[in-house]
């Protein structure tokens, strides 16, 4: 049986004044990607994912509250991920039968639950610069046997060797930068929380902030300098909020919306090629964790960044 509050297509019953882009603040970013509807004027999906046990992919939007769920409605595309070509549909209409969730109809008659893949998650700041990931094997989790991935309470994807790539070169025009980032890092590992732009910024591959291999110890990396942040247990294990404003004189990192740490950063350059969720820009140590919403601005947000941080906070009421 189907549960309460399916959405129908074209049809989300959300004002815009409660979405994050809609707000004067918060207008204008180069990409957003979350899984809660951030913008009225975005009418597309919020990703499109891949059944585990068949490969079948179908695009997934969000539901009447404006979230993913397993009461989201889906739709059948072109497979895209490498190597999964099936020819396969699906009798599914919603995220829950899709994946034979317990509450819902087995509407492909698969006999037990499944998990589903994200293959593209789906920019809604209407540059289309949509992240993608075409290998099977380095695809975030959405749905674990079954059971949507939440942080919170709240739709999020699951990153092991995981990561994306976004379709688009970020040709910017600036060299200020911000990044509003939502994730948790997983307990007891020693991986990295990366975020980085897929060719380097002066040679050097920022920015990042990485976890390192030590354990506990976390950096700041604008140009050339790894800046300290110290020794950040707090966010092994928990839901946290990074803000990063990389620019061509000074660079600071923000976690819970409030500063770690600044540094000079004189002749850091805008950034001009693809970026990265989830991995290092030389292609090694890939985030382990949960990501729930990464958002760019290609300008500088100094005099925006509290009321932006204080919207995000509100809707996954972090700290």
């Amino acid at each position: 049986m189907l549960g309460l509050g399916n959405s129908i297509p074209g049809f989300d019953f959300i004002e815009s004044a409660s979405l994050l882009l809609d707000k004067s603040f918060a207008a204008g970013p180069a990409a957003a990607y979350s899984l809660r509807r951030v913008s009225s004027s975005y009418s597309g999906p919020a990703v499109q994912i891949r059944r585990a046990s068949d490969n079948v992919e179908v695009n997934v939007n969000f539901d009447s509250d404006g979230v993913v769920s397993l009461n989201s409605t889906i739709s059948n595309v072109t497979e895209e991920t490498s190597g999964s070509f099936t020819n396969l549909t699906t009798s599914a209409k919603t995220l829950g039968e899709f994946v034979a969730n317990a509450s819902y109809t087995d509407a492909d008659s698969l006999g037990s639950t499944d998990s589903a893949l994200v293959q593209n998650w789906y920019d809604q700041s209407g540059n289309s610069n949509d992240a993608i990931q075409s290998t099977a094997g380095s695809q975030p989790k959405i749905v674990s046997n079954g059971s949507l991935v939440t942080e919170n309470g709240k739709p999020a994807l699951e990153f092991t060797s995981d990561f994306f790539l976004t379709n688009n070169e970020l040709n910017q025009s600036s060299a200020t930068n911000h990044f509003y980032i939502v994730n948790k890092t997983q307990a007891g590992t020693s991986g990295n929380n990366y975020f980085s732009e897929s060719s380097a910024i002066d040679g050097n591959g920022s920015p990042a902030i990485t976890q390192q291999n030590t354990g506990d110890n976390y950096y700041w990396r604008a140009a050339s300098s790894n800046i300290f942040l110290g020794n950040l247990t707090t966010i092994k294990g928990n839901q946290a909020m990074f803000t990063a404003e990389v620019s061509n004189t000074t660079s600071k990192v923000y976690f819970q919306g409030s500063e770690l740490a600044s540094v000079s950063s004189t002749g850091v350059d805008a950034i001009t090629d693809k970026l990265y969720i989830g991995l290092r820009w030389t292609g090694a140590d890939s985030f382990k964790g949960t990501y729930q919403e990464f958002v760019l601005y290609n300008s500088d947000q100094s005099s925006n960044r509290t009321a932006i941080e204080a919207e995000i906070n509100t809707f996954y009421s972090i700290f």
